[in-house]
C-alpha cells in the first residue's frame, strides 16, 4: 500500500537519521580543473574534474545548466487541460505535456507572472480568464532538477480557469476523475512528478463536482479529430 504524504516524509526523515547514526555522510567534492565552459542562448555546458575525497582518481563530470522552468497544471470545467501534442526530436514522436517552459527570471518576473505568460502562449487565455492561480511549491528555490545533463530548478503552479473560457480546439482534455489515464499517457518525468505532487498535496482536486455539466460525456481524454 502506498504511503500517505505524512508517512512518506516521516520515512525520509527516519532514513536520514539512520544514515547519520551509521556515520554515512556526504563529502563535498573539490574541483581541480575546468575542461570546458561553453555558453549559448539556451544552456551552459561545463566540463570539470573533481577530487571526491576518497583517495581515488579524479572524476570527470560534465553538466548542462539551463534556465529554471515552470509547469502549469490547468483545470477547467471538470477537466485537466493540456496543449496540443508537440513533437519531441529526442524521442522521435509527439507527446502530451502540461503547459510549461522557461522562467524569465532575468526580467525580474515572479513565478506567477511566468505561469500566466506560458498559459497565454500555449492556450491563448489571458490573466483575466484565470479564476485562481497559485504556486504549489512556493519559495525562492523551487525543486532541483539535477543530473549531469540537466541542472535547473522547477516550479509547479495550478491554474483554475473561469467557466465559459474558450480554449483552442486542438487542446487535450482529461476528466479530473480519470487522472490515472493521464498518468498513463504522460511520458515527461517532470510532468508526472508535478501531477503526483499535486495529487499528494490536494487529492480533493481530482474528484468530480456538480456544476460541470456538458463536460461529463466521454471519460478519459478528448483529442482533436
Amino acid at each position: 500500500m502506498p504511503l500517505a504524504g505524512n508517512e512518506f516524509h516521516m520515512s525520509l526523515h527516519l532514513l536520514s537519521l539512520v544514515l547519520q547514526v551509521a556515520g554515512i555522510t556526504a563529502v563535498a567534492w573539490r574541483k581541480t580543473d575546468e575542461i570546458l565552459s561553453l555558453r549559448t542562448k539556451w544552456m551552459h555546458l561545463i566540463g570539470e574534474r573533481y577530487d571526491t575525497g576518497q583517495g581515488k582518481e579524479a572524476v570527470e563530470y560534465w553538466r548542462v545548466i539551463k534556465p529554471d522552468s515552470v509547469i502549469v497544471i490547468v483545470l477547467h470545467e471538470g477537466h485537466i487541460i493540456l496543449p496540443a501534442p508537440s513533437y519531441r526530436p529526442g524521442i522521435g514522436k509527439p507527446t502530451v505535456d502540461f503547459v510549461g517552459g522557461r522562467r524569465r527570471s532575468c526580467n525580474g518576473t515572479s513565478v506567477r507572472d511566468d505561469a500566466l505568460a506560458l498559459i497565454k502562449k500555449e492556450l491563448n487565455v489571458t490573466a483575466a480568464d484565470a479564476r485562481t492561480l497559485r504556486v504549489v511549491n512556493e519559495g525562492p528555490r523551487g525543486y532541483a532538477i539535477d543530473s549531469s545533463f540537466s541542472s535547473h530548478r522547477l516550479w509547479v503552479a495550478v491554474c483554475r480557469l473561469k467557466e465559459g473560457v474558450v480554449l483552442p480546439s486542438d487542446c487535450v482534455r482529461y476528466r479530473v476523475s480519470e487522472v490515472d489515464v493521464l498518468l498513463r499517457d504522460l511520458e515527461c518525468l517532470q510532468c508526472r512528478a508535478a501531477l503526483m505532487e499535486l495529487m499528494l498535496r490536494e487529492p480533493g482536486l481530482f474528484k468530480e463536482r456538480r456544476g460541470w455539466g456538458g463536460w461529463m460525456g466521454r471519460t478519459a481524454m478528448t483529442r482533436h479529430s
